[in-house]
């Protein structure tokens, strides 16, 4: 929470805490649904409570916002912090029954129209938003690339295994390319972001992460298909599905909402969709599937950079990306 950052020691000391809770959600995650369920669900609450700490101190310093930093209070981590501790109560298979409700609820929530007033009356930075969920795509994509191209044992380099790594790498850096043209255009954060209620843009993040994290995951076992030799068709419409609802969600996150270009990502995911039910009713080999995924991103992509002759240069934000 930095909207309302109050940069001195005390909100130093609970990012600290905040940096210790969120350590400990990530290594319970691989259990999240069984031994570790219980800490994985005190350890959201302790963030959770960090947040309203966080929330309370500011109206100190921001008392003409005071009915905004309470309703984030009220109706966000207090409900959500109360939620995931009467989920405590039930069996930990049962448990993301609750933690779903809770997203619904708060989700729900954004769309309150006295919410929506107060964030048109207070708008976010929205720069600010564009830049920091940019870091958050770039740390996902980081992950995702290592995941892509990582089989266990590592497999000696060979023509097969180097041509898939080769387009793998090519689908990673036109995902990359794609999602930062979308949001790093001339006036971007302005018309990217709803400054009135930028929370289904922020939302619209979660799915996007974990599509990309399943498409790594699903690239990998065709990585592994290539090399054994035996394929499943599951992974590859797997793949496929996945690029098809990066589409969908980059017509949600993306800046340029103009006919064409909102056309040019729902035809490419619909060329995805489509593929789905053939993978699966007649199985591709991955090579192929690696390939036509590189081919339909790289049209996409030759489009945007004709797009970009054409029009006035970017204007990049601040902080220029770059993959590291």
């Amino acid at each position: 929470m930095n909207r309302f950052d109050v940069d001195d020691v005390p909100h130093r000391l609970l990012l600290l805490v905040q940096i210790f809770f969120i350590a400990w959600m990530g290594l319970s995650v691989p259990q999240a649904f069984g031994d570790h369920s219980t800490q994985f669900v005190v350890c959201y609450i302790g963030f959770r409570l960090t947040m309203i700490a966080m929330y309370l101190r500011s109206l100190r310093h921001a008392p003409q916002q005071r009915q905004l930093l309470i309703r984030h209070i009220s109706h966000f981590h207090g409900p959500g912090a109360l939620l995931w501790g009467l989920s405590l109560l039930l069996p930990p298979e049962q448990r993301p029954l609750v933690w779903v409700a809770t997203f619904l609820w708060e989700a729900g929530n954004t769309l309150m129209p006295r919410f929506q007033a107060l964030m048109r009356q207070f708008p976010v930075h929205t720069h600010h938003l564009v830049e920091r969920f940019g870091t958050l795509i770039i740390l996902v994509l980081g992950e995702t690339f290592i995941k892509s191209i990582t089989v266990d044992p590592a497999p000696a380099l060979s023509l097969q295994a180097g041509l898939f790594s080769a387009l793998a790498i090519t689908t990673f850096f036109g995902l990359w390319w794609l999602y930062f043209t979308a949001i790093d255009g001339e006036n971007a954060a302005e018309s990217t972001v709803c400054v009135g209620n930028p929370i289904p843009w922020i939302f619209a993040h979660l799915p996007l992460g974990l599509v990309l994290i399943i498409s790594a995951v699903a690239k990998s076992k065709l990585f592994q298909s290539v090399i054994s030799g035996h394929a499943n068709a599951l992974y590859a419409a797997l793949y496929l599905a996945t690029l098809a609802a990066f589409f969908l969600l980059l017509c949600v996150v993306a800046g340029d909402r103009r006919h064409g270009a909102v056309a040019a990502r729902l035809g490419a995911a619909g060329v995805f969709a489509l593929l789905v039910p053939v993978a699966l009713l007649w199985p591709l080999p991955p090579m192929l599937v690696a390939a036509i995924a590189t081919g339909v991103i790289a049209i996409m992509v030759a489009r945007d950079v004709a797009l970009q002759r054409n029009t006035s240069p970017m204007v990049r934000l601040s902080n220029r990306r770059s993959i590291h």
